[in-house]
């Protein structure tokens, strides 16, 4: 697995410099929600999430030896391809409550019905992500498809959540 190099010196401020960008990000949601549009909100909270992960990690490896350098899994900064995604939100929802991962609650269970035909549970997740991003053809379905069903409270309170944990940083 390759790893960054990161001076020890430098790795305070890459940790102040992600949290600049998570509050950036948090802030964008609520501007973004404020005009209506959540699931492009959405967006700015899961790369907010991953940048805590991200935030996370640099703490871990710098305070868990004297090294110098330090050595950070480079997928943490966006190489292996996916492998990133899932390390930061596994770090970040350490510090997050569990109970606001699921974003909306479905009438019915995820994996049992077509997600795109009804209502299933939305988690947050780079997968979440990415379905909010871009605009799909679900050839099954023979339809359009763009975002997932997010409950604003839900998204408002993750919000709340993600700045509560950056705070203790």
């Amino acid at each position: 697995m390759p790893f960054r190099k990161i001076p020890r010196k430098l790795v305070p401020q890459g940790i102040e410099l992600c949290k600049r960008n998570i509050a950036d990000y948090l802030d964008d949601a609520r501007t973004i929600i404020s005009k209506g549009r959540l699931s492009h909100a959405f967006l700015s909270v899961q790369h907010a999430i991953e940048e805590l992960g991200k935030v996370a990690t640099l703490r871990k490896e710098y305070q868990k030896s004297n090294d110098d350098p330090i050595l950070v899994d480079a997928a943490v900064f966006g190489r292996n391809g996916g492998k990133g995604h899932n390390i930061k939100a596994l770090e970040a929802w350490k510090m997050l409550d569990p109970a606001l991962k699921t974003l909306h609650v479905g009438g019915f269970e995820k994996g049992c019905f077509s997600e795109y035909g009804f209502d299933v549970d939305t988690e947050a997740s780079h997968h979440s992500r990415l379905k909010c991003a871009y605009v799909d053809f679900i050839e099954d379905e023979q339809l359009w498809w763009i975002g997932e069903a997010l409950d604003k409270s839900k998204v408002l309170a993750l919000i709340d959540n993600i700045e509560e944990a950056l705070k203790k940083l």
